[in-house]
């Protein structure tokens, strides 16, 4: 039965019943138990199996003692299965009838009539929640688009220890009957004493900037502003993503310092970008189609050939297959379906010869041939990716005039958006 040492249980009707090991039953235990099985279980029992005439035994000497106790715990299991169902109904039938009560009153209740008569959608929402601020723009989109009732009941928390809402949220959906797909939101009555910034929450695969913007979008201040007090924007979707993590066959470690291109096959790269140390990662912008995701030529080629690459992506809308017909092959291809970007694992294997070769520093075996022009300015700049070691420093000749330093900064969407 399952029972530690020293612990205390009852047995009744096949049913176990254990003993907590702070209060050890009791003979006013056991007389409870037995009152309580009989009101539940025991009388119900008694009335199916007593009331039975088993005319199936031919032999009247079959039931025994054995036969009855056999009957008596199948009665008892199907009966509680039955009170369990029963039970689990009620408490639906509770939970149905608090919700229609709740439903059928109009004070926590936001109702917008529908042209369909056939469609009804309803929704039990948390109003400061981040979830009902987009689902009322979903719900008022399909009452447009289907005609359908919308019915949104109210289901507000008691109390906040903080606000549970920080900004100002549209979801942007196409307006019905318009042509183009351009959706556009409106912020009326916003404060004009704070200063706001104004962003967009899209697919991590998405690249959207604004292209149209008088003001500096992460510092408004409508009170600046004069009498106008309007700010306008337009974004649009440059480009998606491709993303994902290279390793080494050997010892699954990351190829800091690989180059790798993105293009159409037979044309120049539109994108190129560098492998990371952190994980291997590495990312490039590109649209929907086909492409081949390439090791640059130079050292990342002359040292690295790819072994297998495969998506990382739940659905099958962005394929990534090698490229047949090649034995060191130093590309594969990506086939982007959708809206969705890429998301590829990507295995690289050394060369032989390369095994002990570092790809940020120009080795004896790779001659200038393999190697672009700018690769020793490349390899000086990719030299600050390594641990411990600096570019060497080329004595500048001493001007009279003053220098002028420029400097870069990026930042965005991970590293270089």
């Amino acid at each position: 039965m399952g029972l530690a040492p020293s612990a205390a249980a009852l047995v009744t009707n096949g049913r176990l019943l254990r003993a907590p090991e702070s209060a050890p039953l009791s003979a006013d235990d056991v007389a409870l138990a037995e009152l309580l099985e009989s009101r539940a279980r025991a009388g119900t029992i008694r009335e199916l199996v007593g009331g039975h005439t088993f005319t199936h035994l031919d032999n009247p000497d079959d039931l025994t003692a054995d036969f009855y106790s056999q009957v008596v715990a199948t009665a008892s299991l199907q009966v509680a299965h039955h009170q369990q169902a029963v039970a689990k109904d009620q408490r639906n039938n509770r939970l149905e009838q608090t919700l229609s009560e709740m439903l059928l009153g109009n004070k926590s209740m936001v109702a917008v009539p529908g042209s369909n008569p056939l469609i009804e959608l309803e929704a039990l929402l948390d109003p400061l929640s981040p979830l009902a601020q987009k689902m009322s723009s979903i719900l008022l989109f399909l009452s447009d688009r289907l005609g359908a009732s919308v019915k949104v009941f109210l289901n507000p928390y008691r109390s906040h220890e903080e606000m549970p809402l920080k900004n100002y949220y549209r979801y942007a959906v196409p307006a019905v009957g318009r042509d183009e797909l351009r959706p556009e939101v409106q912020f009326l009555r916003a404060p004009t004493n704070k200063v706001l910034t104004m962003a967009m929450e899209v697919p991590d695969a998405w690249l959207v900037e604004a292209v149209e913007a008088v003001h500096d979008l992460d510092n408004i201040n409508l009170a600046a502003l004069g009498d106008a007090k309007e700010v306008r924007a337009v974004y649009e979707l440059e480009a998606l993503l491709v993303t994902g993590h290279c390793s080494e066959v050997r010892g699954r470690r990351p190829p800091r310092g690989v180059q790798l291109t993105l293009g159409a096959e037979g044309a120049a790269p539109v994108a190129g970008t560098i492998v990371m140390s952190n994980l291997g990662y590495f990312q490039l912008q590109a649209t929907p189609g086909v492409w081949q995701l390439s090791l640059k030529p130079g050292s990342s080629a002359a040292m690295y050939t790819i072994a297998s690459s495969r998506s990382l992506r739940d659905t099958d809308n962005s394929l990534v297959g090698d490229l047949a017909g090649e034995n060191e092959p130093t590309h594969t291809q990506v086939t982007m379906m959708d809206f969705g970007g890429a998301n590829i694992r990507l295995t690289l294997r050394r060369r032989a010869g390369m095994e002990k070769a570092d790809v940020l520093e120009l080795e004896p075996g790779a001659t200038e041939a393999m190697l672009p022009e700018e690769s020793s300015l490349w390899g000086r700049a990719l030299s600050f990716f390594k641990d411990g070691k600096q570019p060497k420093e080329d004595k500048a000749p001493a001007v009279p005039e003053a220098q002028v330093n420029i400097f870069s900064v990026a930042s965005g969407h991970l590293y270089e958006r």
